[in-house]
């Protein structure tokens, strides 16, 4: 028989090999990753770091024929006020299916259909947050929950129906074409955008590359459908240039010209607060109970045009919009249907200039109903 001091060491000598690996057992197991980033991050042995809970949402879904049989679908998206700058890409489904993939149907018959687009956090890694015993939870879905719906009519799965590429031009340069685009029956040929990312479709003579600017500042593109996205609001001109495979370029590039709303947010005024909405412009509009309640943003300058964005409603009040010394021009947003997005044009292209800051203020207030409003447009 060993002795007792010969025994207890014996014992003792797999107890304290264990330790550390028992130490690090209670230390990752079970371990869940950290919720509330804004970033998916990677955990050491591969356990869960952090774990980007803000997927991105969906706004501005719309589709067109694009070409023989093929449907395009787009949408523009946004991350609100979480300061979340996470690139976005986007998933498509055609409804009475499955399967998410691609934003391009091909070899549709003629017919109307309609399409599911969801806003799809890129950056994300998707981390498995069970990896054996070790870790415990779920992973936080990286794509907007409630899609985006288009629908777009198909006129024929042969010929025509979608943009027709332009003749050749000279000494073999490329010509360049610009579809889509924000379209606007008050002012058609300088259309206002009703959402902060949208599209156009670019097209050339030939198989091409492009050069694309806006504002004249470089900014990326393709062939076919370029959502243009960090647009700052004013005036915009959009510029895209074909280059074919030898190098010829375009010299006369083609041309878009649009401008986009100034975005109303409650860090502009007091008691104010933010209401999110698919159908806004950029997801969101600014809402408040306070009569008096005032929204300032600008200076502008030389504006001669003003039209408010915003929802109507049969619980909705009125506001007043003015720049510098101009006068209050009043709107009311009594409807007896809800909508999210209505433009009101309060002053024409026509009228006399001014400058100055932008005031948006709650006018009345109805009992037991709010303001809301959304965008202005200032030029």
């Amino acid at each position: 028989m060993l002795p007792s001091l010969v025994r207890r060491a014996a014992f003792l000598a797999p107890v304290l090999l264990l330790a550390p690996l028992l130490a690090l057992l209670l230390e990752i197991s079970p371990a869940q990753a950290v919720v509330g980033c804004q970033s998916e991050v990677a955990g050491p042995l591969g356990t869960p770091g952090c774990d980007d809970t803000t997927p991105p949402d969906t706004v501005s879904a719309a589709g067109a024929q694009s070409g023989s049989g093929q449907a395009t679908v787009q949408a523009g998206s946004t991350y609100g006020a979480t300061g979340d700058t996470d690139p976005v890409g986007f998933d498509c489904q055609r409804v009475g299916t499955a399967t998410w993939g691609a934003c391009v149907f091909s070899g549709l018959s003629a017919g109307s259909y309609s399409f599911l687009i969801r806003a799809v956090d890129t950056a994300d890694l998707a981390l498995t947050p069970c990896v054996g015993v070790l870790c415990s939870g779920q992973e936080v879905p990286d794509y907007d929950a409630t899609p985006g719906t288009a629908t777009v009519t198909i006129t024929g799965s042969t010929g025509g129906g979608g943009p027709v590429p332009p003749p050749p031009g000279p000494n073999g340069a490329p010509e360049t074409q610009i579809t889509g685009g924000p379209t606007d029956r008050l002012t058609p040929s300088s259309p206002v955008s009703l959402t902060r990312h949208p599209s156009v479709v670019l097209t050339a003579s030939e198989p091409a590359t492009f050069n694309c600017a806006v504002n004249a500042k470089k900014v990326p593109c393709q062939g076919g459908t370029t959502v243009l996205r960090r647009l700052k609001p004013g005036p915009q001109v959009f510029v895209a240039q074909a280059v074919d495979s030898d190098g010829n370029f375009d010299a006369t590039p083609a041309s878009l010209t649009f401008y986009v709303p100034y975005d109303l947010a409650p860090r502009q005024g007091q008691h104010w607060k933010r209401v999110k909405s698919h159908g806004s412009y950029a997801g969101d509009y600014v809402s408040t109970t306070s009569k008096g309640a005032t929204l300032t943003l600008g200076p502008v300058k030389n504006v001669h045009e003003i039209r408010l964005v915003a929802p109507v409603g049969p619980q909705l009040g009125k506001v007043a919009v003015r720049i510098g010394k101009g006068p209050w021009l009043k709107v009311s947003l009594n409807a007896a249907k809800q909508a999210d997005l209505h433009v009101f044009e309060l002053r024409e292209s026509g009228a006399r200039s001014l400058s100055g800051r932008v005031e948006v203020k709650a006018l009345k207030v109805p009992a037991g109903g709010a303001v809301a409003v959304d965008a202005v447009v200032a030029r």
